[in-house]
This record gives C-alpha cells, sequence and structure tokens, in this order.
C-alpha cells in the first residue's frame, strides 16, 4: 500500500478508492489532519465515503445516472467517488497535505 500511495504502482492495479482509504487512515493515525481544512470538513473523519462524498460534493465532481423506479426512469446526481478518490491521491502526492512518513 505504501508502494502505491507514493505512485510507485499504477493506481489501476490497486483501485483509486483503496489507495484513498489507506491514505486517509494514514493521516489520521499520523494526526496530520490538514485534510479536514483543505477540504472543509469540520472535523476528523475516518470513513472513507463520508470524506470522498464531501470532495466530490466540494469540487463539482458529480455523475448524472439513469435510476429505473416502478413508477419510470428517473435521472439522479451523484456524487463521482473515483473522480474524489483521484483528486485527494493528488493533492496528497503534490505534498499539499503536508509531509507524512510512511514507515
Amino acid at each position: 500500500m505504501k508502494l502505491s500511495l507514493c505512485g510507485t504502482i499504477l493506481d489501476h492495479l490497486v483501485g483509486e478508492d483503496v489507495i484513498a482509504d489507506y491514505l486517509l487512515y494514514t493521516l489520521n493515525k499520523h494526526e496530520q489532519l490538514s485534510y479536514v481544512d483543505k477540504y472543509e470538513l469540520g472535523e476528523p473523519c475516518d470513513d472513507i465515503q463520508h470524506v470522498l462524498k464531501k470532495i466530490a460534493v466540494k469540487l463539482g465532481k458529480t455523475q448524472r445516472v439513469k435510476a429505473i423506479t416502478g413508477v419510470g426512469d428517473i435521472t439522479i446526481t451523484v456524487p463521482n467517488y473515483s473522480a474524489a478518490a483521484y483528486d485527494f491521491i493528488r493533492v496528497f502526492r503534490k505534498g499539499e497535505l503536508g509531509r507524512v512518513m510512511l514507515d
């Protein structure tokens, strides 16, 4: 996981959501909470789905999806979790979340 977080292993081989989850775990473990201010979360969180949803909404990373219901088809807007995970990882790799020792 450390290698994939650093970008040594291609993201799609591990999964961006898995890498983002490990990143969130690592940041919380080392009490590097700059992501809370960066994404205006209010408080630290250990739920990656919640964090990615907030990131997606803040950055406007949403997608329209057609849902089939009993009364017909409707189109809804949902957060794009993959785009949010990609941004979270990219910001970490650029150093915008502070220096973190992974060992």
